[in-house]
C-alpha cells in the first residue's frame, strides 16, 4: 500500500519519466524503513505503478484488496493447521 500510494501522487505529480521511476522506488523504501515494514517487492509495486500510468483506484485495487486479502487467508491458515501460530505479535 506504502508503494502504490507513493506511485501514484508522484505520478499524478511528475508524470512518468525515468527519474520518476526511480524517486518512487526511493521514496517507497525509505518510507518503509521508516516504518519498519521492509518489504521489497514493494519497490516492484511503484515502478508498476508509474510504468502503467496508475490512477487513485491502484491503491484500493490491487494494492490494499491484495493486501487484506493475503493477511486475512493467513490468519485463516494459522487457524486451521495446528502449530502455525500467526501473527506472533502485532505492532
Amino acid at each position: 500500500v506504502i508503494g502504490a500510494c507513493s506511485c501514484v501522487v508522484l505520478f499524478h505529480l511528475f508524470g512518468d519519466a525515468p527519474w520518476v521511476m526511480g524517486l518512487a522506488v526511493a521514496v517507497t523504501i525509505k518510507l518503509m524503513q521508516l516504518t519498519r515494514t521492509v518489504h521489497p517487492p514493494s519497490g516492484a509495486v511503484a515502478l508498476i505503478g508509474i510504468l502503467s500510468h496508475a490512477s487513485w483506484q491502484f491503491i484500493l485495487t490491487p494494492a490494499l484488496c491484495g493486501s487484506v486479502l493475503i493477511v486475512w487467508l493467513t490468519v485463516i491458515f494459522s487457524r486451521v493447521v495446528p502449530g502455525r501460530p500467526y501473527p506472533k505479535h502485532w505492532l
